[in-house]
């Protein structure tokens, strides 16, 4: 191909090509694109593949095979607008020659599996919009020159090994900043007020990371923000209230840190709201009685590992896109909602490790018998509470979707439902530390798919049944 000598666009992107890239296609002075992205192509790049072609605007050689070290020679591409080797198997580091790179938009080597530092240089490319450098083996301290690239609209740095803290000026010069992830490294210090100078910011996501103190209440300031994730740091202090003015916040999760007081009632009237997590927290008060009303869009509830007390409001049931409800490990009271029943669209309910109790019915655990029209209910953890009741006969018409029923240390009596056996897509049953007499149901025996089944502390006598011989997948019986 290197008779072609007026070759500007050389594209294969998405096709089965493999072997290597001759080294005679960088000596094509005419070409402008290299696209063979999607491809399965290996061995490496030539050291001076930009020595004949300093007008290349664009390489595009992503989802390979390639590997080796990425060319110090790309520095002299110098019209070069976008690099993109993600998803390959590069080593070695960064050359520091991509700094002079001063026309390059993109700059994208995600998930490969280099080593050392981001090279101070790249704060030299005035006019990047992304950089993207998730999950590619880097390490060592961000340098401040990243945050004085004023083009910047999206920061990718998430799953890697970068240390340091964050500047205190870090938004200072990136007034057009939409994305910013530094999530699972092994960032430290306090979260910079200055966040609040990224106007633009959509997506914030510093989890699973080390940064202590409070949260900025300035972050309340960005309006536009859709998405924001703190999770797993050891941040403190409480909730700031501000939180509240950010009406167009989609997902918010400060799960896993060291959170205390009341969540600001402003937080359940952010109508947009889709994901709400904060799990594992030291978060206490109750929850608004209109908490359903005020988040109709809401799809998942995570607040499991607090100290929340009170009843469930009967308004969840009104939050009919809801998927996740996760309570568990708090200090709820009074009786299970029956109109969570209306949540048609639930897939995991969690209410395990509380003080929750059903008196709705003199016999049977009503709760669970309203559950039957959760018809895509997967998930059904109720351990721990002190429900005191029976079993109820309909508990085999619970959605046939379910696959994990844990229930121990409820307070059961009576016996095991025969109609139990009607729950074919079962992985896990946990019926344990209860008050069940009789015998083991053979209708057991139809749960094919079961794995796991704990049974003991009860008061259940005679043989287990020949029928749960034919459970080839059990793994654990107790």
């Amino acid at each position: 191909m290197n008779h072609l000598q007026n070759l500007k666009v050389l594209s294969f992107p998405m096709n089965n090509l493999t072997g290597s890239i001759p080294a005679t296609i960088f000596n094509i002075s005419s070409l402008l694109n290299i696209s063979l992205s999607n491809n399965n192509l290996s061995g490496s790049l030539p050291m001076d593949m930009c020595y004949a072609n300093p007008k290349l605007k664009e390489l595009n050689l992503s989802s390979n095979h390639l590997s080796g070290k990425i060319p110090t020679g790309l520095g002299q591409c110098i019209k070069l607008q976008v690099i993109s080797l993600a998803y390959n198997d590069f080593t070695g580091s960064i050359p520091n020659g991509i700094g002079n790179l001063v026309e390059l938009q993109r700059l994208s080597l995600r998930n490969n599996s280099l080593t050392g530092g981001i090279p101070r240089e790249i704060g030299n490319l005035s006019n990047l919009n992304i950089l993207q450098l998730e999950s590619s083996g880097i390490s060592g301290p961000i340098p401040a020159e990243i945050f004085n690239i004023s083009s910047l609209q999206g920061i990718y740095f998430s799953n890697n090994s970068l240390s340091g803290s964050l500047p205190r000026d870090i938004c200072k010069h990136l007034p057009n900043l939409q994305w910013l992830y530094l999530d699972q490294n092994n960032l430290s210090g306090q979260l910079p007020t200055t966040l609040s100078l990224c106007g633009e910011l959509l997506f914030l996501s510093l989890s699973l990371n080390k940064f202590g103190g409070s949260i900025p209440r300035e972050i309340g300031n960005l309006s536009k923000l859709e998405e924001i994730d703190l999770s797993s740091n050891s941040l403190v202090g409480s909730i700031p209230t501000s939180f509240g003015n950010l009406k167009a916040l989609k997902f918010l999760n400060l799960g896993i840190n060291f959170l205390t007081g009341t969540v600001p009632e402003a937080i359940f009237n952010i109508s947009e709201l889709q994901t709400l997590a904060l799990v594992q927290n030291h978060l206490s008060g109750s929850l608004p009685s209109s908490i359903g009303t005020w988040l109709p869009d809401l799809e998942g509830l995570f607040i499991g590992g607090n100290k929340f007390s009170g009843t469930i409001p009967m308004s969840i049931s009104n939050m009919s896109k809801l998927t996740v409800l996760s309570l568990s490990d708090n200090s709820f009271t009074g009786n299970v909602p029956k109109d969570l029943c209306n949540l048609t669209k639930l897939k995991f309910l969690n209410l395990a490790y509380n003080q929750l109790t059903d008196e709705h019915l003199a016999s049977g655990v009503s709760f669970l018998t309203y559950l039957t029209n959760c018809k895509f209910l997967r998930t059904l953890w109720i351990s721990y509470n002190p429900l005191k009741s029976n079993l109820p006969n309909s508990l085999g018409n619970l959605p046939v979707a379910l696959e994990s029923f844990v229930a121990r240390a409820c307070q059961f009596r009576g016996t095991i439902p025969t109609g139990i056996g009607n729950l074919t897509n079962l992985i896990s049953l946990d019926l344990g530390a209860n008050d069940l007499t009789g015998s083991i149901p053979t209708t057991l025996g139809r749960l094919q798919k079961l794995q796991w089944l704990y049974i003991a502390g009860n008061r259940i006598r005679g043989s287990i049944p020949n029928d749960l011989c034919h459970l080839k997948n059990l793994g654990y019986l107790f």
